[in-house]
């Protein structure tokens, strides 16, 4: 789905798959930074782990305590630029749009059991 979705918008760039166990998360997450990486996903149990692995988080992030997702973004236009990488979550959002697009179900005062 993500390579179908590059390649209709010309994009040279991959989506794959890696195992990285919790330990080398640090790592992995650095190693796709300095790599020049646009982002990455995140799965359990990554996704507590990297709260803390992170420059910052996004609201999202904050709001459910977890990191699905990490974009890698350029700051400093100096010649000396940095890449942060910041922490989101699209879990939430997915799942209430999802509901809204397949069953036409609103959130906002429903009630729901999980």
């Amino acid at each position: 789905m993500h390579n179908a979705a590059f390649a209709a918008r010309g994009l040279n760039w991959r989506y794959f798959a890696c195992e990285v166990h919790p330990r080398d998360l640090r790592a992995a997450i650095e190693g796709a930074r300095v790599m020049g990486f646009a982002g990455l996903n995140l799965t359990v149990p990554h996704k507590l782990l990297a709260l803390e692995l992170v420059d910052a988080l996004d609201k999202s992030a904050k709001k459910w305590g977890a990191v699905n997702t990490i974009r890698f973004e350029s700051t400093g236009l100096d010649g000396r630029a940095k890449v942060r990488a910041v922490g989101f979550n699209t879990d939430a959002g997915a799942i209430a749009a999802a509901l809204r697009e397949d069953l036409q179900l609103e959130l906002p005062g429903a009630r729901v059991l999980l």
